[in-house]
C-alpha cells in the first residue's frame, strides 16, 4: 500500500485508511499512524480533530498484540507527536512492551518510553522495569563511543518525569553517560541532582565519584553544596575507588573548588599522589 512514495499526505494516507483500513496489516497500522503523524507535524490540529485519525487508534489497539516492538514504538511516537488523546491505546502499549521488552532494541524502547510518558499514561510496571534498561542502553552507547543523539535526546527527555523508578546505580549511570556522550540536557541534571540527594545514603563511593564527575563533566554549578555532600560520603571510604573513581573525583572536586579535609588518613595522601 502507498504511504511512503512522494505524493503521499495525511490526508491522503487517512483516505486510503477509510478506504482499505479493513485490510490493513499491523505493519500497515503503525506505518499509516507514523505518516500522519510526520506528515501533519506536531500538534496538528486538524489531525488532532480527524474522526479518522481516532479511528485509526481504535483500529491500532484492537490490533496490538500483533504488533511488533518497531510497530508499537513507531505507533506510541505517532499519536504522542500528534498530541492525540488516546489512553487507552496508549495503555494497550505500554502492556504490550511490558510482554515483549526483551525484544526492543535501544531506539524503540526510548521512542516507546518517551510516548508513553509523554501522553500522560501511568505505566509503573513498565517504567520500574525500563529504569534498568535506559540507564543501562545509555551506559553501553557512552562506553562503546557510539555517536546515538537521537536515542540520548529521548532519553533525556523522558528520564526526568521517571527517576522514582531509578535506584543509585541508574542515577549514576545515567549521568555519567549523558555526560560522556556531550548531550546538553540541564533539566535533566537538575532532576538527577533532586533524586541523588533523596537516595544520598544508598550510594557506594564509586557511584558518587560517577555522579560527581558527570555533574563537573558538564559544567554544573547550580548548587555548590551538592558536590560537597557527595564528597563527604566519598572521602569517608575512598580505599572503595579504583584508580578511575578516584581520578573522576579528583576532577570533580578542583571544578566544585573542593578542599580535600586535614582529617583524612595517610592512606588517602598517597592516593592523591597517584592520581
Amino acid at each position: 500500500m502507498q504511504m511512503t512514495g512522494r505524493g503521499a499526505t495525511s490526508e491522503s494516507i487517512l483516505s486510503l485508511f477509510v478506504a482499505r483500513g479493513k485490510k490493513f496489516s499491523a505493519r500497515n497500522l503503525a506505518t499509516a499512524a507514523h505518516r500522519v503523524a510526520k506528515f501533519g507535524g506536531r500538534g496538528n490540529d486538524n489531525v488532532r480533530c480527524d474522526r479518522r485519525v481516532i479511528a485509526l487508534a481504535d483500529a491500532c489497539q484492537r490490533c496490538i498484540r500483533e504488533f511488533n516492538p518497531q510497530n508499537l514504538a513507531n505507533t506510541a511516537w505517532a499519536f504522542a507527536r500528534a498530541g492525540i488523546d488516546a489512553p487507552q491505546l496508549f495503555a494497550a502499549i505500554a502492556d504490550a512492551a511490558l510482554s515483549r521488552l526483551g525484544e526492543f532494541n535501544p531506539q524503540d524502547l526510548a521512542n516507546t518510553a518517551w510516548a508513553v510518558a509523554t501522553a500522560g499514561i501511568e505505566a509503573p510496571r513498565l517504567f520500574a522495569v525500563i529504569a534498568d534498561d535506559l540507564a543501562n542502553t545509555a551506559w553501553a552507547v557512552a562506553t562503546a563511543g557510539i555517536e546515538a543523539p537521537r536515542l540520548f535526546a529521548v532519553i533525556a527527555d523522558v528520564i526526568p518525569s521517571r527517576l522514582k523508578e531509578f535506584n543509585p546505580q541508574n542515577l549514576a549511570n545515567t549521568a555519567w553517560a549523558v555526560a560522556t556522550a556531550g548531550i546538553e540536557a540541564p533539566q535533566l541534571f537538575d532532576a538527577i541532582a533532586l533524586a541523588v540527594r533523596s537516595l544520598l545514603g544508598e550510594f557506594n563511593p564509586q557511584e558518587l565519584a560517577n555522579a560527581a564527575w558527570a555533574f563537573a563533566c558538564v559544567d554544573w554549578k547550580k548548587d555548590p553544596e551538592f558536590f560537597a555532600e557527595l564528597a563527604y560520603i566519598v572521602v569517608t571510604d575512598l580505599d572503595a575507588l579504583d584508580d578511575r573513581g578516584l581520578s573522576q573525583f579528583h576532577l570533580a572536586s578542583l571544578h566544585s573548588n573542593l578542599e580535600w579535609p586535614d582529617r583524612l588518613s595517610p592512606l588517602s595522601s598517597n592516593h592523591r599522589k597517584t592520581i
